[in-house]
């Protein structure tokens, strides 16, 4: 999380001993160039916006599922930021105040459901022998019509979909961009995540709201960051 003059890095819970670390001003001493400073989501939502799958969207979410589930909200092509820069943090949704601690050290987010480490819990679960599938490998397997491989990603698009039903709630975006290296080139995921997205949300909100892959893969981060340059 940075703070609302992006001046701070002000917690990274994959980084527990980084806290209000003035990462800008030490980048700009060492590298004696400007620098931007903002959380990696925000950029990969930002390019998504501007050249990817919500190019030509005014309000759209990001999620991007790897190591965590990170967050981005973008309104009129800008980031939304809040009220003290940590808007967006759309990982931390609550889906039950007894669920298994999140990154975060806090119980229950959407993180602890849906991130890299419930992915590999699900995997270890159903695939004990041998070895263990990547999220890619994954993804090849469940579009083969592997049923254990189906049945992971069925677990992590009804997690998905809960928050997805939540953040539409709150939201009403034009689409909702999911990315990150726990769901890529997962097109089995995204049926089963559209149809369960379907079940907890009310017709009227969900009306014209798109589900949709992120169409920049790992270049997104790094075209958002240059945009976040030009946008300062």
């Amino acid at each position: 999380m940075v703070d609302e003059t992006r001046e701070l890095l002000r917690s990274a819970p994959n980084f527990p001993e980084w806290k209000n670390l003035p990462l800008r001003s030490e980048l700009q001493e060492i590298l004696e160039l400007p620098v931007t400073l903002d959380n990696d989501v925000n950029a990969f939502g930002l390019a998504e916006a501007l050249w990817g799958a919500g190019k030509g969207k005014q309000c759209l979410l990001g999620l991007a599922v790897g190591a965590g589930v990170g967050g981005v909200v973008i309104i009129d092509g800008k980031v939304f930021r809040g009220f003290r820069g940590t808007a967006g943090e759309l990982g931390h949704i609550l889906i039950s105040e007894d669920g298994p601690l999140c990154n975060c050290g806090l119980p229950g987010h959407l993180e602890a459901y849906a991130g890299r480490a419930a992915f590999d819990k699900e995997a270890s679960r159903l695939f004990p022998t041998g070895e263990l599938p990547n999220p890619m490998r994954m993804a090849e397997l469940a579009a083969d019509g592997n049923e254990k491989a189906r049945e992971v990603h069925r677990y992590l698009a009804h997690y998905l979909a809960l928050g997805c039903a939540t953040l539409i709630h709150c939201f009403n975006p034009e689409a909702i961009i999911i990315g990150g290296g726990t769901v890529v080139n997962a097109p089995y995921l995204f049926d089963v995540l559209r149809a369960e997205v379907a079940r907890y949300t009310m017709e009227t909100a969900r009306e014209g709201v798109e589900i949709l892959p992120a169409g920049l893969g790992y270049m997104a981060g790094v075209l958002g960051a240059a945009a976040l340059r030009y946008q300062d």
